[in-house]
């Protein structure tokens, strides 16, 4: 208030005739000192936008172009239905992992801090023993489904992919994070990828990030229960050998697991299986479940681990005293690892 009374005692001054022009001349200065401002600012959001894209660019081409069709293909590889018909001799899905975390490793300049968190601890399998057996295959898918993640954010600032490539991008976001809730609830890779290769009855309507944000909430608020029959036996036996305590096994039975049901963990696959799948394949997905998960018998009592090691013999070819052998193995195993060619011997006469 007291600035226009100023400025309006300014004007006062000034003569009559001079008023005109002074006042002509002085909102001409001052629209174009507005207009030179306005001007300046919006210069410099175009060229900060510029900045930002033409960063956001440089990380996508540095950081995920050159193992976007790997981070495919080590899914459609790892889960395929026919892989022992479909899939080329010779093609390793281990092979493309190392390339996808080799990669990341030497381009973590581009790498937001959340990334690297995520590799450091994938990096520390490397140096420490997983004692689980199957905590290194959730980090790695874990790596991978982050980075997905951040693409998918990545891309909304530079708007450079299209809807198709933004679906594909969510369906493997939504198939990444159902293969390591498949692992935490077999304790182990090769069951969970058996059953994920039936994804063919999945919905790719429903593979979207809707989805995939639904799968998150539910699974951070309601933990698998694995291998808890395991566990309530081998608390029975204890107790039984032990009377003393007894009262204190019978109090806490009641309170936590007095009401437990062997099959209560398949209420948490079927919720998953509702959001991917419509009703017609919700069974047959379940049924899938029941076939790969050896606790669903009570009687079994044994690790959930399958020891296999399958070989192929593809050719046998005899030239010049000199026997060639074309062999392919696939190692389904937990267990067996660092196979080569010094554990075998040709026996025969």
């Amino acid at each position: 208030m007291k600035l226009l009374e100023n400025l309006i005692y300014l004007i006062d001054q000034i003569p009559d005739n001079y008023r005109p022009a002074v006042l002509t001349s002085s909102a001409t200065l001052i629209g174009a000192f507005f207009g030179a401002m306005t001007a300046q600012y919006i210069s410099h959001l175009f060229t900060v936008r510029r900045d930002n894209q033409k960063t956001a660019k440089e990380i996508y081409q540095k950081l995920y172009a050159p193992i976007l069709l790997d981070i495919y293909a080590y899914l459609d590889i790892s889960s395929h239905f026919r892989r022992g018909h479909d899939i080329k001799f010779g093609v390793r899905e281990d092979d493309i992992l190392v390339k996808i975390k080799e990669h990341v490793g030497t381009n973590l300049i581009y790498a937001s801090p959340k990334l690297i968190d995520k590799y450091s601890t994938v990096w520390s399998f490397y140096y420490q023993d997983d004692l689980s057996g199957f905590s290194n295959k959730i980090q790695d898918l874990e790596l991978i489904e982050l980075l997905l993640l951040e693409l998918r954010m990545l891309s909304k600032k530079i708007k450079f992919f299209d809807k198709q490539t933004m679906k594909k991008i969510d369906q493997m976001l939504v198939l990444y994070r159902v293969w390591s809730i498949l692992i935490r609830y077999y304790h182990g890779s090769y069951q969970a990828s058996a059953t994920l290769s039936y994804k063919f009855y999945y919905d790719r309507n429903k593979l979207n990030y809707k989805t995939y944000k639904k799968i998150i909430r539910y699974f951070t608020n309601n933990t698998l229960k694995y291998r808890i029959n395991l566990f309530i036996n081998n608390l029975e036996e204890k107790i039984e050998k032990n009377s003393n305590l007894h009262k204190l096994y019978k109090n806490i039975y009641k309170k936590i697991f007095g009401e437990f049901s062997l099959f209560e963990r398949f209420q948490n696959l079927r919720y998953l299986y509702s959001l991917l799948s419509g009703k017609e394949n919700l069974e047959e997905l379940i049924k899938v479940s029941e076939r790969n998960d050896y606790s669903y018998d009570s009687h079994y009592m044994g690790p959930p681990y399958i020891n296999e090691l399958l070989i192929f013999c593809h050719e046998i070819s005899y030239n010049n005293y000199l026997l060639t052998i074309e062999v392919e193995m696939r190692n389904c195993s937990e267990t067996i690892k660092n196979i080569c060619i010094d554990n075998f011997l040709l026996l025969g006469d």
